[in-house]
C-alpha cells in the first residue's frame, strides 16, 4: 500500500502546526521489513525500542537483526518532526542504564536534526 501523504492541517505530537501528514500506518509488512533491513546495514545494536505507536512495527521488524555482542540500544520511530519523542525516550533509556544509544526513523521533517533517517523532507 505504501506511505500516504495527506494534505491537511493538523497539530503534530510535539505541538507543531503542519500542512501535511506522513501516514506510515499504511505501510505494508513487506515495506516495514525493507526499512528494517536498510537500518540494520547502518547500525549494530543489542536491543531495539520503538517509540509508541509509530515506531513499534519497525522495532518488531528489527528484532531479527539484534547483535548480542553490541552494547547499543536502537530507538526507532516512523516520523521525526521535532525530535522530542526520540529525545524523551533517549533520556529515559539513559536513566535506565544504557550508555550507547542510536536513534533512527523512516522519515525526518527536521533537516537540522542529529538523528539518523532514511528520508528527509522539509516541513
Amino acid at each position: 500500500m505504501g506511505i500516504s501523504f495527506i494534505k491537511q492541517d493538523f497539530i503534530s505530537h510535539s505541538g507543531i502546526p503542519l500542512t501535511f501528514k506522513i501516514e506510515c500506518d499504511t505501510l505494508t509488512d513487506e515495506e516495514i521489513e525493507l526499512f528494517a533491513e536498510i537500518i540494520s546495514k547502518d547500525v549494530i545494536f543489542k536491543e531495539v525500542y520503538g517509540i509508541p505507536r509509530g515506531g513499534e512495527r519497525l522495532a518488531k521488524a528489527l528484532e531479527k537483526y539484534k547483535d548480542k555482542e553490541s552494547q547499543t540500544l536502537l530507538i526507532v520511530d516512523d516520523v521525526i518532526t521535532s525530535g522530542k519523542s526520540l529525545q524523551e525516550a533517549r533520556e529515559k533509556k539513559l536513566d535506565e542504564g544504557w550508555c550507547f544509544i542510536e536513534t533512527f526513523a523512516i522519515f525526518s521533517r527536521d533537516l537540522n536534526h542529529s538523528y539518523h533517517c532514511i528520508m528527509e523532507l522539509a516541513i
